[in-house]
């Protein structure tokens, strides 16, 4: 199953590696990250294969935890 999250984060050169490397700390690849910037936020969608139930519960708790992110939420359908 594939987890697709939508994250609202600081517009911050640190954001997107830090958003990465949380994933490759897990050897998660995603098959989707794409980022766009709306003035001081970015709009991240990134869908994770093999990502769901309780381990994608402890990566979207891990990404909330990164001072950068305002927000996390798995997308229905994903």
């Amino acid at each position: 199953m594939t987890a697709s999250l939508r994250i609202r984060a600081d517009a911050d050169p640190q954001t997107l590696p830090r958003i990465l490397g949380l994933l490759s700390q897990r050897w998660l690849v995603p098959s989707l990250f794409s980022a766009r910037r709306d003035g001081d936020v970015l709009d991240i969608r990134c869908s994770v294969p093999e990502l769901a139930g309780p381990a994608a519960a402890v990566v979207v708790a891990k990404l909330e935890q990164i001072v950068l992110v305002h927000a996390v939420e798995v997308l229905a359908g994903g």
